[in-house]
């Protein structure tokens, strides 16, 4: 089973569902599952998305003796989730070419500078969440000057 990459509705939906993937990867007993949800709640809670957690508890399956001290040594041992793939975001057109998707502002001492393009620059892009892309796509869109246009 491959969870979904999205971000669930409820951290405990998600849990279950890679609690499922680990229990069948590792054919676990209701009970040691049962023992791993909260970590799994946790993890999901700090930003881990299902896929990726399942990812990381499924793998190098063989040789271990006691599976549930493996997935818990791994929970314990999580760090930050890893950082989201960066978004393929078309050349908006406006900004000076598709390679450097840069912009050309005039800094306050009236000098010009390079500015990643708002719109569209991966940079720019890379640091937002999902929820702030949903938005930026329902349709109007504000440019670097403030101006706003319907899309």
């Amino acid at each position: 089973m491959n969870p979904s990459t999205e971000s669930p509705s409820e951290p405990g939906d998600a849990a279950i569902t890679v609690l499922e993937s680990v229990t069948r990867a590792w054919k676990l007993g209701t009970h040691d599952a049962r023992s791993l949800r909260p970590a799994i709640e946790s993890a999901l809670e700090r930003g881990w998305l299902a896929a990726d957690l399942t990812d990381l508890l499924i793998r190098n399956l063989n040789g271990a003796r006691d599976p549930v001290r493996v997935l818990a040594r791994r929970l314990a041992d999580l760090r930050q989730p890893p950082d989201p793939p960066i978004t393929n975001v078309p050349w908006c057109g406006e900004c000076e070419d598709a390679h450097s998707r840069t912009i050309t502002v005039t800094e306050p001492d009236g000098a010009e500078a390079a500015r990643f393009c708002p719109q569209c620059s991966p940079q720019v892009h890379r640091g937002r969440s999902s929820e702030e892309q949903s938005v930026q796509h329902c349709g109007k869109v504000v440019n670097y000057l403030g101006e706003q246009r319907v899309q």
